[in-house]
């Protein structure tokens, strides 16, 4: 059997967060895995902010993309809820990490 493709998912992330990923002190997330995360997907993490609680989310524009390097399922975490993931992750090189120019 061919081993599988790694996956892309485009996710949310607080100015906050995503500049602890973008300096390298977060290497982790903490996601409900409702969409089957793998090690070796990529994470296309967009930086998100709300004008006010409530609102939707307004992108800045910057963006980041990790690799999941091990997940951690909540059954194996004590007091975390069902379907609930840790996913240590690894920041990609810049180049890969910006949509390319047609």
């Amino acid at each position: 059997m061919a081993p599988l493709m790694p996956k892309l998912h485009t996710l949310k992330i607080d100015t906050e967060y995503y500049n602890h990923v973008i300096s390298g002190v977060k290497t982790f997330e903490y996601r409900y895995n409702d969409r089957g995360y793998a090690i070796g997907d990529i994470l296309h993490l967009r930086e998100t902010f709300w004008l006010q609680p409530g609102s939707d989310p307004q992108y800045t524009g910057r963006s980041t993309q990790v690799e999941v390097t091990y997940i951690l399922p909540s059954h194996k975490i004590s007091n975390c809820p069902p379907g609930w993931v840790i996913m240590s992750i690894k920041r990609l090189p810049e180049a890969f990490s910006r949509p390319q120019a047609a």
